[in-house]
Formats: C-alpha cells, sequence, structure tokens
C-alpha cells in the first residue's frame, strides 16, 4: 500500500510540474523520446530574454531501461547539463551519457520506473528544434517482490503520436520473473488493450509471452514463447506482432574476449487475420571477431523457410562477411560481401554482391557519406553509388547535396540534389531544394523555395512555390499555409494549394481550411471546408466536402452530432451522413447512452445505411461492467437488403484500465 502510495505521490509531483511548465512558457507541455524512447519530459523554461541561450529542465519517470531518455531539445550546449535521480546528482560520462546533437540521454544502470529524472541544460534557441514525441505515461502495482520472485500490475497509456504515426494506445500487463536455480530464470506476462471508444474492430485485443533465461560463465540459453491478438493494438511498442505466434531458441557462447558465437532459431506463424497459416522459420549462425587495431569481422550464414496456405514453399539462403573499421575519431568504413539463393517452385536463382560504406567528418562543419554496391544475378549486373556531403557554412545554415547513379543491364538513372535551409532570425526559415533525376529514356526536374513564419506561439504561416518538369509537362505549384488560435476558445487552419500546367491539361486548385469555437465549457463546435484534398504522398481527391461537429456536456447528459457531405466530380457520386449521440449518467457512476447514424451515397443508384445502437456503463472501483446492442441495416434504391441487416449485443465485465 505504501508503495502504491509513494508511486502516485510521484505522479502527481510530475504533473504538477509540468502545470507549472505550461504556466511559464505557455508552450507545448510534453515533448521527448519517439515512439519506443517514451520519456515524459515536463519542461520547466528557466531563460531570460535577450539571448539565444535558453536554459530548461525536463522531468520525466524512468522506464526500468538505461535508455535512451530523449530531452525536450536538440543541440543541447556541450557541458552544460546537470543530471538527478530521485534528488542525486550524477556523474558525466561514468554514470550517464549524452548525445549533445540529438538530446539522447543514456544511463549506465537502468532507472527504476518508480525513480524522477530531472535534467537541466541550456541550448541555442536560435538553431535547436523542439523533438516531439508522445505521452507515456506508467503506472505500476508490486504484486509480489521476493528474493527469487517479482510480479507486478503494470498500466501503461500512451498518447497518440503528435506527427500522426501510432495511435494511443493503454496496455496492462500482468508478469513477473521467478529465478528457478542459480542460473535460470523464467519470465511470463499477459497484456491486454481495451477498446477505444469509437472503435467499431472486432478481434483479439490480448497478448502473452514466456520465456527461459539461463547464462553461466561465458554462455548463455535463451527461450520465448509469444502470441499477440490480430487486434493487439501496442503489438509494436511491446516488442510483438499482431496475429502472430513465435517462438524463439537463442544460444550465445563467448570463449574469449575477442570471439564470439550465436545460434538462433526463429519460427513465427500467422494465426489470426487476413495472413492465417502464413509461416516462417529463420535459422542463422553467426560468428564475430575483434581484435585491436584491426576490423572487426562478422560471418553470418542464415537459411529462411516460408510457407504458405496451398502455395508452394520458398527458400532463401544467404552467406554475409562484414569487416568494420574505425580511422581514428572522424572515420569508418564497412566492407560487405553477401551471397543470396532463393528456392521456390522448382526454380533457383541467385545474386552475389559486395559493398562499401564510408562515413567521414572532414571538418567540424562537413561530413561525407558514401556507398557502392555491386550485385551480380541472372538479369544482369547492377552497380549503385551514392555520395552525401553536409554542410554547415554558418550557424543558421545548413547544406546538403547529393548525388547518386544506379545502372543495370537495360537502364541507367543518375540523381543530383541540393537543400539549403537557413534561419534568417529566430522563428524565420527559408528552405530551397533542387532535384534531378536522370533515368534512360527520361529526365524530371523539381524545385521548390519556401519560407515559414513562426515568432509567436499563437499562429503559424508558411508558403511555396516550386517547379516540376515531367517528359512532356512541366507544372508550377503555389501553396501557403496558416494556423492560428487568438483566443482560448477559437483556433482557425487552412491551406491553399495551385497546379498549373504548363502544355495542356488544366489547373487543379487544392484547399482545406477548419475552424473550431468553444463558446463556452459545455460546447464546441468544429466546421470544415476541403476541395481536392491532397494526401501526404501527393495524391489528389477530385471531391468537394464539408463537415459540422458539434459536442455538448450539460452535467448528467453529453450530446453529440455531426453533418458531413462528400461530393467526387469524376464520378458524380454524393455522400452525405448525418450522426447523433446521447448520453446521461446513472445511478452514480453508471451512464446510459445511445447513438443514430444514417449514410447516403448516391451515383448510378442509391444506397442508404442505417445503424442504431443502445449501451449501459456502470463502473464501480477497479471493476466495469458494460453492455450494448446494435442494429444496422441497407438499402438499395429504397429497397431494403436483408443479407445486409446485423444485429449485435456484447455484454463485458473486467478490471477498469
Amino acid at each position: 500500500m505504501f508503495a502504491v502510495l509513494r508511486r502516485l505521490t510521484g505522479i502527481a509531483a510530475l504533473l504538477l510540474l509540468a502545470i507549472s511548465s505550461r504556466a511559464q512558457d505557455n508552450a507545448s507541455l510534453l515533448s521527448g523520446g519517439a515512439g519506443a524512447m517514451g520519456n515524459i519530459p515536463a519542461r520547466l523554461t528557466e531563460g531570460s530574454a535577450g539571448t539565444t541561450e535558453a536554459f530548461v529542465s525536463d522531468v520525466f519517470f524512468g522506464r526500468g531501461v538505461r535508455g535512451p531518455y530523449l530531452l525536450s531539445w536538440n543541440q543541447v550546449a556541450t557541458g552544460s547539463e546537470t543530471v538527478l535521480v530521485d534528488g542525486l546528482r550524477l556523474s558525466r560520462d561514468t554514470d550517464y551519457a549524452l548525445e549533445y546533437a540529438t538530446g539522447a540521454v543514456t544511463f549506465a544502470q537502468p532507472v527504476k520506473s518508480s525513480s524522477i529524472c530531472r535534467v537541466r541544460y541550456s541550448y541555442d534557441a536560435a538553431s535547436a528544434k523542439q523533438n516531439q514525441a508522445s505521452l507515456s505515461i506508467p503506472v505500476t502495482f508490486d504484486l509480489l517482490s521476493s528474493q527469487a520472485s517479482q510480479y507486478k500490475l503494470s498500466l501503461n497509456y500512451r498518447q497518440k503520436d503528435v506527427r500522426g504515426g501510432s495511435p494511443g494506445s493503454l496496455v496492462a500487463m500482468l508478469g513477473g520473473k521467478s529465478r528457478l536455480s542459480g542460473n535460470t530464470e523464467v519470465s511470463s506476462s499477459f497484456l491486454a488493450t481495451p477498446k477505444a471508444a469509437g472503435d467499431d474492430t472486432t478481434g483479439n485485443r490480448t497478448a502473452f509471452r514466456i520465456g527461459t533465461n539461463t547464462q553461466g560463465g561465458n554462455y548463455q540459453f535463451i527461450t520465448s514463447f509469444a502470441q499477440a491478438g490480430d487486434a493487439f493494438g501496442a503489438a509494436k511498442d511491446n516488442g510483438l506482432e499482431a496475429g502472430k505466434q513465435v517462438m524463439n531458441m537463442a544460444l550465445a557462447y563467448r570463449p574469449s574476449e575477442s570471439v564470439a558465437f550465436q545460434s538462433s532459431v526463429n519460427r513465427s506463424a500467422d494465426v489470426e487475420g487476413e495472413g492465417k497459416g502464413q509461416s516462417a522459420l529463420v535459422a542463422t549462425q553467426n560468428v564475430v571477431m575483434t581484435f585491436k587495431k584491426a576490423p572487426k569481422v562478422a560471418v553470418t550464414h542464415q537459411t529462411v523457410d516460408s510457407d504458405a496456405p496451398g502455395g508452394a514453399g520458398r527458400r532463401q539462403i544467404s552467406d554475409r562477411l562484414q569487416l568494420d573499421h574505425n580511422f581514428g575519431q572522424s572515420a569508418s568504413a564497412t566492407l560487405i560481401g553477401e551471397n543470396v539463393a532463393v528456392s521456390e517452385g522448382g526454380r533457383t536463382t541467385g545474386t552475389t554482391s559486395t559493398g562499401l560504406n564510408v562515413a567521414s567528418r572532414l571538418a567540424p562543419t562537413i561530413g561525407l557519406q558514401g556507398s557502392y554496391r555491386h550485385s551480380k544475378s541472372q538479369a544482369g549486373s547492377e552497380d549503385n553509388g551514392d555520395i552525401t556531403v553536409d554542410m554547415a557554412p554558418a550557424r543558421n545554415v545548413q547544406v546538403q547535396s547529393r548525388f547518386a547513379r544506379k545502372t543495370g543491364p537495360s537502364f541507367s538513372q543518375t540523381t543530383t540534389g541540393l537543400q539549403v535551409s537557413a534561419e534568417t532570425k529566430p522563428g524565420v526559415k527559408v528552405e530551397g531544394n533542387y532535384l534531378r533525376d536522370d533515368a534512360t529514356q527520361a529526365v524530371a526536374e523539381t524545385r521548390k523555395l519556401g519560407v515559414s513564419v513562426s515568432t509567436d506561439p499563437r499562429w503559424n504561416l508558411s508558403a511555396a512555390l516550386g517547379q516540376q518538369q515531367n517528359p512532356g509537362a512541366i507544372f508550377w505549384t503555389r501553396e501557403a499555409r496558416a494556423q492560428a488560435k487568438p483566443v482560448s476558445l477559437f483556433d482557425v487552419g487552412g491551406g491553399y494549394k495551385v497546379r498549373d500546367f504548363r502544355g495542356g491539361g488544366r489547373s487543379i486548385e487544392s484547399f482545406q481550411t477548419a475552424v473550431g469555437l468553444v463558446p463556452d465549457r459545455r460546447w464546441r463546435i468544429a466546421a470544415r471546408l476541403d476541395r481536392n484534398p491532397e494526401d501526404g504522398k501527393g495524391n489528389i481527391a477530385f471531391a468537394r466536402s464539408q463537415g459540422l461537429d458539434l459536442q455538448s456536456d450539460w452535467g448528467s447528459w453529453q450530446m453529440s452530432g455531426g453533418l458531413s457531405r462528400s461530393y467526387e466530380d469524376a464520378s458524380d457520386r454524393l455522400t452525405r451522413i448525418v450522426q447523433a449521440g446521447l448520453g446521461i449518467r446513472l445511478f452514480g457512476p453508471g451512464k446510459l447512452y445511445t447513438e443514430y447514424k444514417w449514410s447516403r451515397m448516391r451515383d448510378q443508384s442509391m444506397w442508404d445505411s442505417y445503424s442504431y445502437s443502445l449501451g449501459y456503463a456502470y463502473q464501480l472501483g477497479d471493476l466495469s461492467l458494460s453492455l450494448s446492442g446494435s442494429l444496422s441495416r441497407q438499402e438499395l434504391d429504397g429497397t431494403p437488403m436483408v443479407d445486409k441487416t446485423e444485429k449485435k449485443a456484447e455484454a463485458r465485465l473486467g478490471v477498469r484500465f
């Protein structure tokens, strides 16, 4: 009980520090490591105005590992940091290591999940960039702790990645480890992710794994078995694969400090989801030799057998030799030789390749990276070369140039590129790009010049002008984007882009707008208007759409609703969606809710879809109960489709996450 109270007290202290941070700098509250980094730095700005040097303190929990833990900012000033764990100051290069360029901290010993870390440091506000990440809050309850066994219940919430990567997740884990003898340890864990609000997908949301670890003298033997459901959303964050069953055995043997042997067998099989029945068996043998003042040598032999239901098996055998050598502090080189043979459907093909990778820091402001690869197969020979030069001629200027060439039996391709970026003053950045792709029968060129201005956290502006020249076509692009939050109750954003085609073709205009309004704390209204929206790959959806969403909270009553309309020019298709929801709190922590949704899609025919849902959720302490039912049906040109009518009922009893 006291351990739980101490843990909750630590969480409260961290949240108070985070709230203090928000009040001081009125900027983003939480930032930290990417994805797997997962620390929760609460940033406390301590600097003063009138100088480009800013001082900051990051506060975060340990995760039971050495790291790395990513700080809020990169380009940390050398030697400016002070690192404390539970109030104890640590020594650099003895207790921790810090990569000043990236802001990554790695500790000499794993940091307990109950420990609070604080890192004070300074950075150059004119050139440093903020590291973006998702919020991750772990809570751990010790169930059994003895000299031979430790078992615990862990709850971990990970907020949706701010960069649009992995979705948010809440994971519960029950597990631990026991020592059977002096050198053998058994570990096991059971994991589950609850169904998120608004998620109508079905599937297995649980996972489990069990393993043994035997270590003695100069050898180590590891076995493991794991399986994750096809709907287990936190598989990647926990080292699992959704819908797969994985078995692994590995033996490592080190007869001396210079020589190490490793052999492993891994079998994975799709037991749930679309790929059910597929399997792969991977057997790997590896020898690594490391000698002073000599290249590091690694020899690897690997066999991969793949099977699929009703299909022919596939076997791939590869042999690889790799030499790594460092030339002082500023240069390194890697030489690779590899032979791969693939047998499938009674036919065998092979590829032999050699490659060289080099990296060098020619000067403090000039870096060079290069690679070359030659491969030979039944289809002929292929050569690939790439050289990249990074330069920083001034503190706020970055220049990168690249040259690549690829040749084969029937093709040749050369790519050259140049990118220049400069921050003329804090918050104002100018960037230019040039790319030329010279293929065997076609030449394509791209030029782009852009500027972004964000001198005030309440607004951001950006604009760009570009030209793209392809065989038989040239078009110009002009685009502008803006985001603003002038007051706390109102925010607005939008973008506009036009493509002018020269030599034929019509101009295409795209724009997106979004407005959010909160008249008071009980209402939230959001509206959007899009035309020919463009995705992240540049693909255009030729459509016009509008939408309006409403949310309201009046004490025991909660209401939600939405209207949307989309028209596709090419197919002359019109889609309308109307949805409404109502909830009311009953009997203390209980809640009764209902939702209605209607959608109509009209082109050559008219499709109508209706869905109704009703449910009740009750939560008392750590226990929760939910009952729900739904009915959905479809109509085609006003005629009900019997085979498209579906009824569902569900009851759940579980632990509150």
